[in-house]
């Protein structure tokens, strides 16, 4: 494997996200796409069981990667509005401070 990692390394960022991160199942690029975790943007599932299945291990990540998200967004003059529909689609559900206590209690 280790003599053929040069020439997939310029395709790695388009192969990693055909894997799914909840059972290592890798898909074609000629499949449909797999579903994208809505907090961090970067974990990709096969179905809804395996996102659920791998949310115990893949939320610490995601909430700091969340939080990492929010704040830049906030330091660019972003309103919570605003970001909470780049996440949700909508509104966010929760105040922004509530926000950074759940995020804290993950910690």
């Amino acid at each position: 494997m280790t003599m053929r990692w040069p020439r997939l390394r310029k395709y790695w960022p388009r192969l990693r996200r055909r894997i799914c991160w909840g059972c290592g199942k890798q898909y074609d690029l000629s499949e449909p796409r797999l579903w994208v975790c809505g907090g961090c943007l970067e974990a990709r599932y096969c179905d809804e069981a395996c996102q659920r299945g791998h949310w115990r291990e893949h939320q610490g990540p995601c909430l700091e990667k969340m939080a990492e998200i929010v704040h830049k967004r906030l330091s660019e003059g972003a309103t919570a509005e605003e970001i909470g529909s780049e996440f949700l689609g909508g509104p966010p559900p929760v105040s922004y401070a509530e926000y950074l206590r759940m995020t804290e209690s993950a910690k």
